[in-house]
């Protein structure tokens, strides 16, 4: 730090204001990681108060560790707020209360936005803590605030000196190749490269399982095919329209016709009826039809599946549809549908629990199974007849029940790739996974262009039009590349969030205003 302070000064450039950009981040940073996943229900569950005074004192599931990550989240903002009125001349005093004062300000606002996500939950504790953190960030402002805005500030300068064209090209360019190198190795983590070969194709149970009860309920259809299905298709089928009318269908069990299960299309073996160990065998009758399991029996393959996981492996996208009555919604757990092996290991998995639909399926960035199961709440009702669909495109996982797309997504790029080496992984965490996984290449690579863009001359359009080209020109190749590892169809909107990330931070670079580079020559 010494040598950048060093370096800072002997370029002989007076300290550059930081505090706008420090609140910005720091603001930023906070609606992130309180607001995600940015999923709102106006029309929440009616409280017995009025909302403005919150839903209690704590949050649900709150601990010692989360009071203490609550204060930190707002030490930087208190610091913000203390460099911010150190410019306006406020006394320390004054500046101590306004921390105090924005940062419980700024917390109410995020607890009662709380309110109206489900998946959040707000109290006044917070507030306390989070005003706390506020309070703390101005005694660190006082404690070493001038060296840590030098330190900023000799940074900036040093980049300044380092970002002149065509200098910069050469940089961002390096710096563009190693994220899109990551980029390949995280989304390749997302392919079915981790399947068993040998997995056996179970309906109503799970070949680890079999001393275990097995799933009860009627099944009417399982459907497979190697590419992800449009929703346009899945809504099509929910209408009634024949499944075999899309392209490329793989496998097509026939539920209606005598025992063994054969397979319409001829390329998965057919499926057998078999009972639990210590249990007599099952018999047909007008009663329970072929498609109906008691829990003492289930349908499965007497041999491998082998090719069905090569076809699946060879694209790393499959869809699967289940056609379902389960006989109540309070079964423990249970799987309606597996592909899996008498040793415990799951390719994948349709699992009823309780009222809830879990799904799983295996590769790289899925391996931690207890954090990585989706789950859909109160799916499930007693003789209510389910048409449930998975489709994955090779990075992101959809659902439909009875042909309505569920939200949240699943997606698995490579944000998802890059955060497991951090932390334990979480579902209703992924969307945010993508999010600063972007952040750290665009907004970071916009950051960098605006210190360069303070270096260009007038009259050098080539640098004009190649920073030009730096906002749209990296997101659609990044686009194209994961595109081409995954498979999974092009997305415009992660373009569209690639180029507002580069110009949010060409903006802010410069929100405490662009200091001239290259000042006007004096007339003599």
């Amino acid at each position: 730090m010494g040598k950048i302070f060093e370096l800072g000064l002997s370029l002989g450039s007076p300290r550059r204001q930081w505090s706008n950009r420090l609140l910005l981040l720091s603001i930023a940073g906070i609606l992130f990681l309180t607001l995600l996943p940015f999923r709102f229900n106006f029309h929440p569950p009616s409280l017995t108060h009025s909302p403005f005074l919150l839903e209690g004192w704590w949050a649900k599931g709150s601990s010692l560790f989360d009071a203490f990550l609550n204060v930190l989240l707002f030490v930087p903002f208190g610091f913000g707020v203390s460099a911010k009125l150190r410019e306006k001349h406020v006394s320390k005093l004054g500046m101590f209360f306004a921390s105090l004062f924005l940062g419980a300000l700024l917390s109410y606002t995020v607890e009662f936005t709380q309110i109206y996500i489900p998946s959040r939950d707000s109290g006044w504790g917070d507030i306390v803590t989070n005003g706390s953190g506020s309070a703390v960030g101005f005694f660190v402002f006082e404690l070493c605030g001038a060296l840590i805005l030098d330190i900023l500030s000799a940074a900036e300068v040093f980049l300044e000196k380092l970002l002149v064209w065509p200098r910069f090209a050469v940089v961002i360019s390096l710096y563009l190749l190693l994220w899109f190198g990551l980029s390949i190795f995280f989304q390749h983590q997302t392919r079915l490269t981790r399947w068993d070969r040998f997995p056996l194709l179970l309906v109503g149970n799970d070949a680890s399982s079999l001393y275990l009860a097995g799933w009860q309920g009627a099944v009417d259809a399982v459907q497979w095919w190697d590419h992800p299905l449009s929703t346009e298709a899945v809504q099509q089928m929910a209408a009634g329209n024949r499944a075999d009318s899309q392209p490329a269908l793989l496998a097509d069990y026939d539920f209606s016709g005598p025992l063994p299960l054969g397979d319409r299309i001829n390329f998965l073996p057919p499926l057998s009826l078999i009972s639990k160990p210590g249990k007599a065998e099952f018999r047909e009758s007008a009663e329970h039809s072929n498609s109906y399991l008691s829990g003492d029996n289930w349908l499965t393959s007497r041999v491998p599946v082998t090719n069905l996981v090569l076809a699946l492996q060879r694209t790393s996208q499959f869809a699967l549809r289940v056609l379902c009555r389960p006989r109540s919604s309070s079964e423990n757990r249970a799987a309606i549908l597996s592909l899996s092996t008498p040793s415990g290991f799951d390719d994948l998995e349709i699992v009823q629990d309780d009222s809830d639909l879990a799904f799983w399926f295996e590769n790289d960035v899925t391996t931690n199974r207890y954090n990585m199961e989706w789950y859909l709440k109160d799916v499930f009702r007693a003789d209510r007849t389910l048409d449930v669909v998975f489709s994955y495109d090779g990075n992101t996982l959809s659902a439909y029940i009875n042909g309505q797309k569920q939200s949240p997504s699943y997606p698995l790029g490579p944000g998802l790739g890059l955060a497991r080496h951090f932390r334990h992984v979480k579902t209703f965490e992924l969307d945010g996974y993508e999010y600063i996984y972007y952040s750290l290449i665009f907004f970071i690579a916009g950051s960098l262009a605006g210190i360069s863009c303070r270096n260009i001359r007038r009259g050098n359009m080539g640098a004009v039009v190649s920073l030009s080209l730096l906002f749209l020109l990296p997101a659609l190749l990044l686009e194209a590349i994961l595109v081409l590892v995954s498979g999974k169809f092009f997305s415009w909107g992660y373009v569209a969030l690639s180029v507002i990330l580069t110009l949010g931070g060409a903006a802010w670079i410069s929100a405490d205003g662009m200091p001239a580079a290259f000042p006007p020559q004096k007339t003599p």
